[in-house]
């Protein structure tokens, strides 16, 4: 019953949010909430071209496929890479959790804060594709600190850091525009594949990205804490080929780690210290707010305070903070008007 009555609201052609990640696609339909949240990752065959799997179903195939099936994923660093792809994932998700019913809804779709005009241009592209009346695009950052519930439109400084699957974005906000921002691409998918090198140089090991992935969430941390468990990993030797399997500390998978978090750390003070001292002196008393799917990695939060001196504040939901700002401002669309951009239709 709730699929037929989203299906209903969007054949009212009711406005639809995307936030278009490197490592997950959600999608929030005004009046709704967030219907999709999805791997940005596709399986196509390479014979033909067709698409065999999308989101949730290519993810499960990583490590799995054989030549004849490419999997795809159409970001990278936080940018479309292959613009065809990008359309294709984003109609087929919508299909997916709508329908084929929707009908020329108004768009909001995400972009990073440091992208070039091109980059920027490929996204809106992908939002066009779907046959949408209006695109608008917002900043990452400002979706992110509309979804954290701070107070954009006072003379205050609300500093946000979104770290992403490829890039960290940086960013102090006030009166309703960025005063300041910082854009890095690193992100989530950086720590994993930091896992998959430290494993190949230190034991000799071969993983794929999936159980990387595995390790990160399992033991993976910034700073130490107390009762830190230990996981045995298994791969493959990369001299002998056959299954090997390592024992690893939490404190070897943060030591490996400490690199992508050392350079997300830089950033922040960078941006910090463009700051103009009154806004510092405001971050300083209410603190940052972290969210994206690379913030939920155990003790950054304290990591980020230790290193700074400045209180972090985790968002509710970090994975769905940048997708659930842009529904925001599709429900309160003359309120948030001003931190909207519109984009005309491709020729």
């Amino acid at each position: 019953m709730a699929g037929l009555n989203l299906r209903r609201t969007l054949f009212g052609g009711s406005d639809i949010a995307i936030d278009l990640g490197t490592a997950n696609t959600l999608i929030y339909v005004k009046g709704i909430g967030v219907v999709v949240d999805e791997p940005t990752i596709l399986a196509i065959n390479k014979g033909d071209g067709s698409i065999l799997a999308v989101g949730n179903e290519a993810k499960k195939l990583i490590g799995r496929v054989p030549d004849s099936i490419e999997l795809v994923k159409p970001l990278r660093d936080g940018v479309i890479s292959e613009i065809e792809m990008a359309e294709e994932l984003v109609k087929t998700l919508l299909s997916r959790a709508i329908g084929r019913a929707y009908s020329k809804p108004r768009i909001v779709i995400c972009v990073p804060n440091g992208v070039t005009s091109v980059e920027q241009r490929s996204i809106e592209t992908a939002a066009h594709a779907t046959g949408a009346s209006e695109v608008f695009t917002i900043e990452e950052p400002m979706a992110a600190s509309i979804g954290a519930g701070l107070q954009v439109f006072e003379p205050v400084g609300n500093m946000v850091i979104d770290i992403g699957g490829g890039t960290t974005e940086i960013a102090v906000i006030s009166m309703g525009d960025v005063v300041n921002a910082n854009s890095v691409r690193i992100g989530g998918e950086d720590m994993t594949e930091r896992l998959i090198e430290y494993l190949r140089s230190e034991h000799a090991m071969l993983i794929d990205e999936g159980i990387a992935e595995s390790l990160k969430h399992a033991v993976g941390s910034a700073f130490q804490f107390d009762k830190e468990p230990q996981v045995t990993v298994t791969g493959r030797d990369i001299v002998k080929g056959v299954p090997k399997q390592v024992l690893l500390e939490a404190s070897d998978v943060r030591d490996a780690l400490a690199p992508i978090v050392n350079e997300i750390i830089e950033a922040i003070r960078i941006s910090l210290s463009r700051t103009p001292p009154a806004l510092v002196s405001d971050i300083d008393k209410d603190g940052a707010w972290l969210t994206g799917g690379g913030s939920i990695l155990k003790q950054l939060d304290r990591k980020i305070a230790e290193e700074l001196g400045i209180p972090i504040n985790m968002t509710d939901d970090p994975l769905s903070t940048v997708v659930v700002g842009s529904g925001i401002c599709l429900e309160r669309f003359e309120d948030f008007r001003t931190v909207l951009k519109s984009s005309p239709k491709p020729n």
